[in-house]
């Protein structure tokens, strides 16, 4: 966790400016315009940083839920897709398994 004002947050704000910090390098990974990374900055990063701040830590923790819930299904078919890559298990009933509705996207993960 970056960032000295942060240290003495909640768990629940911790979490959060962790997500926020995650974002940003993301999104610093394709700002290439300095313009509008001081301006991501300024605008962006700082008035997300004050709605953390000032949000109650249950407003906050049924957001974190709510992005959890989104990635979750990912997370589970990455999973799934894992034990199967790491499996000795016969290629015909990999083939099979990769057959069956809703596992396409775990096999697009292997």
């Amino acid at each position: 966790m970056q960032g000295s004002s942060q240290d003495s947050s909640s768990v629940v704000k911790r979490y959060a400016y962790d997500c926020l910090d995650k974002l940003n390098q993301l999104a610093g990974k394709h700002i290439k315009s300095t313009y509008i990374q001081k301006f991501w900055h300024w605008f962006a990063t700082r008035h997300i940083k004050k709605i953390i701040n000032e949000s109650p830590d249950s407003e906050l923790r049924g957001d974190l839920n709510e992005i959890y819930l989104i990635l979750k299904p990912l997370f589970e078919k990455v999973s799934v897709a894992d034990e199967l890559k790491n499996s000795p298990t016969d290629e015909a009933i990999k083939k099979k398994v990769y057959s069956m509705p809703g596992m396409k996207e775990i096999a697009d993960l292997l």
